[in-house]
């Protein structure tokens, strides 16, 4: 029972982590400037084309799930924002109400 609680928290960990790293402004640096160089490299001939169309593929994928990522964290940031908006509306609506009923 114990071994499968610590795998339960390991996978738990390793997804916090994993979303961090996703999150991260300096992976999504990190990631573009690689697909850029391989891309370069391979235009060169400086790597072997297979090599570098394979590494400029990747860091296409990683660089449209970071920024898949991105955008969703954004969405749900601004639908925080706009919820907290509402709710600090609507109890300055009800203090105000009360205001108007003790005058």
């Amino acid at each position: 029972m114990h071994l499968i609680e610590g795998t339960h928290k390991l996978k738990d960990l390793i997804a916090a982590q994993a979303s961090v790293v996703a999150h991260s402004k300096n992976v999504a640096a990190t990631v573009s400037g690689s697909t850029v160089g391989s891309g370069i490299a391979t235009m060169l001939e400086w790597i072997p084309t297979d090599i570098g169309k394979l590494a400029t593929l990747v860091g296409l994928v990683l660089s449209v799930v970071l920024i898949y990522t991105h955008v969703t964290q954004h969405k749900a940031r601004m639908a925080l924002l706009k919820f907290e908006l509402e709710e600090r509306r609507e109890r300055k609506g009800r203090l105000d109400r009360r205001d108007d009923q003790d005058d």
